[in-house]
Formats: C-alpha cells, structure tokens, sequence
C-alpha cells in the first residue's frame, strides 16, 4: 500500500522504457484515485503515455511535469494529494511522458487550453532560488501576473523569484516555467524543502484561481 507520494518515486526510480512507465502510472493511478480523483492515461504518438489527475476540460489551471525526472513529478504527486477538495475541481495535473507527450496532449486538449494557466514544473532537485518564468501571455495579463507575483517571498535560506521581464516560450497559450536556479540536468533526489515550498506555494495559486 502507498502511504505517500515518494513512496511511488522510490519505488520506481526509472521511468523511461514501456514496462516501466506501465507499473509507474499503474501505482499513481492506483494512489491519486484512493485520494478521490479521477484519473486517465491517454495515448499518444511515438508511444508516449500522459497521465491526467483530474478534470482536463473544466479546470482553471494545469499543473504539469515531466515524469521521466524525480524532483517534478515529486511536487505534482505532493500537490495533488494536499490541495484542499473543495478545490479540486479547479485544478488538473498531468504527468507527461517528454516532449511528445506534452505535444500529444496540447493537440488533444487545445480548445480547453485556451482558457486555462499551464505552470510546468522542471527541475527542482536542488537549488536556494526557485523561479517562476511567465510567458508573454501571462505578462500580458495582470490578473495572472498579479496572482504569481503575490508568491514572490523568501521562504527560510530559499527565495522565490518572478522572471516576468525575461517571459519564457511554453507550447501552450498561456504558461508559467518553473525550475531552480542551479539545478543539473538530473534530480533525481529531489530537496525535500524546495518540494514543500512549491506545494505551498501552488495550493495557494490554485485558490486564488478560484477566487
């Protein structure tokens, strides 16, 4: 039985090839719906396979990361499985399988897009800055900017830090990146600390969505 989200990341550390995918999203399907939600593998090119954790078409705000790394796939589980219920109908997470499977799932979900606030969480294995990096949608829009950058705090020796004078390209509508300043190319012993504080700091994000 699954007690907590790393549970799942420790015991499926790789998470490349087919069979290994499969028993991965298998555990997260079988825990995120103990949690009470609704979840769905879908299909897409190239053989890949995105896990989504709730309502693709009625959320506000996407939440989505890699699972082939440790540290992104750690805030979404720990995110999911924290937000509050009554505001779970607002967010959607999705586990994507790499580059094709994000490509897969815009191609699927791209009326629902348009309307919703992508924040893709990268690598956050290490580091004692945290970047948020809105795109120029987002820039562009001060009721989205204005809720990223009520986030902007220091938390302890970390700091949180809005780019928005440097916006980032995400292929989506409308996104956020976030990722450490620091961090290598692999987590996959994620820091703990840097996972609660985005936790925090997304729950919060989230309902001011809902507001």
């Amino acid at each position: 039985m699954t007690d907590h989200p790393m549970d799942i990341l420790s015991r499926f550390p790789l998470r490349r090839w087919t069979n290994q995918k499969q028993v991965f999203l298998a555990a997260v399907q079988s825990y995120a719906g103990s949690l009470g939600y609704r979840t769905k593998a879908e299909k897409g090119s190239w053989g890949c396979e995105n896990l989504v954790i709730g309502d693709s078409e009625t959320a506000l705000c996407l939440i989505t990361a890699d699972y082939h790394g440790t540290s992104g796939a750690a805030v979404i589980l720990e995110t999911a499985a924290s937000v509050p219920v009554n505001l779970r109908r607002r967010v959607c997470f999705v586990l994507f399988d790499g580059k094709n499977g994000a490509s897969a799932y815009g191609k699927k979900h791209r009326f629902a897009l348009d309307l919703q606030t992508v924040v893709s969480v990268g690598r956050v294995g290490k580091g004692d800055t945290i970047l948020f990096r809105p795109d120029k949608a987002v820039c562009a829009d001060a009721d989205r900017l204005n809720r990223l950058i009520d986030l902007e705090r220091r938390c302890g020796q970390k700091r949180i830090r809005i780019l928005d004078k440097k916006p980032c390209r995400l292929p989506f509508s409308a996104g956020v990146r976030v990722y450490t300043k620091g961090c290598g190319l692999f987590d996959r012993i994620p820091d703990h600390t840097n996972v609660n504080i985005l936790r925090a700091c997304l729950i919060t994000y989230i309902g001011s969505a809902a507001e």
